[in-house]
């Protein structure tokens, strides 16, 4: 290529990018969108149908608790006609209203169960916000996880390529049998599949993220280095206000404010009501009524109070259950903490070490023709599959401590 031709490309690419700046074209073609994880775990947190399904449930119960909490009943309009001695069968009609008013204790009753519905519906929104962002995290935790095997297997390919150079040299050279330079080639392309194979899945998690979080268009997650996750040993004391804990303490508070409401329904309501009598004779006499309900059917009131007491004892027995559960899976979960954690710092004090050697020591002496294909190939697997147990451990301590973190 000559320098005027050289200049001329640069040239068209300065001008071709000016372009596309000045008609805010996005720069690649293909239309795909970088997200970070913290835009993806804001969209979820917002914008998912099931935290907009909760938010919509909260705002009913406080709608319900300002506008609604006092229970008014529907007015009775009524016409009764009645005989007279003097103005025969019909001779007196009369006409009226009236309403019943709601006791105070039946609305404070109302009102604490709306509030407490509310509240319910906070801790079911927290909770949702909770394992979609685990589900978010976990996404960008396996694609870091992916990154960092493909850098480890393009090292490795690397070298593989220049290993079967050399056995192709060999073999043309007549020093090595046809054999060998098949191994070689063989070895290289096998690490190609699995590149492969890590591109497949890398491509599947971006297409499930992009669903999960309702983008149409094609995602490029920015990808954090693959390190290990950590978490405090005071956080664990959290369980009992953790998000599964708040949920089922919000339904033993709103199975509280209902037996309170049953109780309610034993209180007494005034009544109060205008009327005006109409007399055969053309004569309207004004009236008004008040007077007290009284509920009689004690034993059915105190029943249904009984039932909603028993209900409440049984949320706040779940709370309890809830939380015992949680505290055994910590137990258990930070087992094997401890096991990931013995296992990652072999690999940092020795298996770390070891695998760096075993390649380089083995790969310099084939390269020499000190040793034979077979024995490089030996040494190189070893040193891959010491990486890849250590990148699969920090891989399952990191999950680990995601579902640690998920129980406060």
């Amino acid at each position: 290529m000559t320098l005027n031709q050289t200049y001329s490309k640069q040239l068209k690419g300065l001008l071709y990018k000016s372009l596309i700046c000045l008609l805010g074209i996005p720069s690649t073609l293909s239309g795909q969108k970088n997200i970070t994880e913290a835009e993806a775990l804001q969209i979820v947190r917002e914008r998912h149908p099931a935290v907009l399904s909760s938010n919509a449930a909260i705002r009913s119960a406080q709608v319900m608790r300002t506008g609604a909490a006092r229970n008014w009943e529907p007015a009775e309009i009524y016409h009764n006609i009645a005989a007279d001695p003097d103005l025969g069968m019909f001779g007196t009609s009369t006409f009226g209203v009236t309403q019943v008013f709601p006791s105070a204790r039946q609305t404070r009753a109302h009102r604490s169960l709306y509030e407490q519905q509310a509240k319910l519906h906070e801790a079911e929104r927290s909770l949702t916000q909770h394992q979609l962002s685990r589900e978010v995290r976990d996404i960008f935790q396996h694609l870091s996880y992916l990154d960092e095997k493909r850098n480890r297997l393009g090292a490795l390919d690397s070298l593989y390529q220049q290993t079967a150079r050399i056995a192709d040299s060999r073999f043309r050279n007549g020093e090595a049998a046809s054999d060998e330079r098949l191994s070689a080639l063989d070895q290289a392309a096998r690490i190609r599949l699995e590149l492969e194979t890590i591109g497949h899945e890398t491509a599947f998690d971006r297409e499930v993220l992009a669903q999960f979080l309702g983008e149409n268009e094609p995602l490029v997650p920015v990808i954090a280095p693959f390190t290990r996750n950590t978490f405090s040993m005071a956080d664990t004391a959290r369980i009992r206000d953790g998000a599964y804990a708040k949920v089922d303490a919000g339904k033993a508070a709103v199975s509280d404010a209902m037996t309170g409401v049953e109780k309610s329904r034993r209180a007494p309501q005034m009544t109060a009501g205008l009327n005006v009598q109409y007399l055969g004779n053309g004569a309207l006499y004004p009236g008004y009524s008040v007077g007290l309900r009284l509920p009689l059917a004690q034993q059915n009131l105190r029943a249904r109070a009984s039932a909603a007491s028993a209900t409440a004892e049984a949320s706040r027995a779940q709370l309890e259950a809830t939380i015992r559960s949680q505290q055994m899976e910590l137990a258990h979960l930070l087992h094997e903490v401890e096991k990931y954690e013995i296992l990652l710092e072999y690999y940092e004090k020795e298996g770390k070490i070891l695998a760096t050697e075993l390649r380089r020591s083995a790969f310099q002496r084939y390269a020499a023709g000190e040793s034979d294909f077979l024995e490089w190939v030996q040494s190189a697997e070893k040193a891959l599959r010491i990486e890849m147990e250590y990148l699969d451990n920090l891989h399952m301590l990191n999950r680990t401590i995601l579902e640690i973190e998920m129980l406060f």
